[in-house]
């Protein structure tokens, strides 16, 4: 997307604005809210409304008011307001327990038979990063120059 934000960010940060959207008229009856009027009534209902009715845990709830916080800030620096309202409504982020494949399970997934080509290919960048350790941004960023042959030739 640019210097500052990744496509990935960009998409999390519309997906903030759109729950917005959704919810500030049901909050104050109406379109708008001035941003000093965000303070941590706002927060808390804003978290609660995107618990009950939208598809986010509590780590997801927390990481839009994070980017609602974060915009606040921007505001700040860039003179908008002089101060943030939002200053007191504490983030609550969970530990989740990850869950890993199996070796097997990976080699499952690299051997299942996928007859459309998209699907495939998705499969083999997923295995190929299982492999490789990539993370998505990265596996997407790679480029057929960024592979080099071993010591021994070979590519592992």
């Amino acid at each position: 997307m640019g210097i500052n934000f990744s496509f990935g960010s960009y998409k999390n940060y519309k997906t903030t604005l759109s729950y917005l959207k959704e919810f500030v008229p049901a909050f104050c009856a109406k379109k708008d809210i001035p941003l000093l009027g965000v303070n941590y009534k706002f927060c808390e209902a804003y978290y609660t409304f995107l618990t009950i009715e939208k598809p986010c845990t509590s780590n997801g709830a927390s990481k839009h008011i994070q980017r609602l916080k974060k915009i606040i800030n921007y505001a700040i620096r860039a003179g908008y307001i002089k101060s943030n309202p939002t200053v007191t409504f504490s983030l609550q982020f969970k530990a989740v327990e990850k869950q890993v494949l199996t070796w097997e399970e990976i080699i499952k997934i690299k051997d299942f038979p996928i007859s459309k080509k998209v699907t495939d290919q998705v499969r083999d960048v997923f295995v190929f990063q299982c492999f490789t350790g990539l993370d998505y941004s990265d596996a997407k960023r790679l480029r057929p120059a960024d592979i080099q042959l071993g010591q021994e030739g070979g590519y592992g």
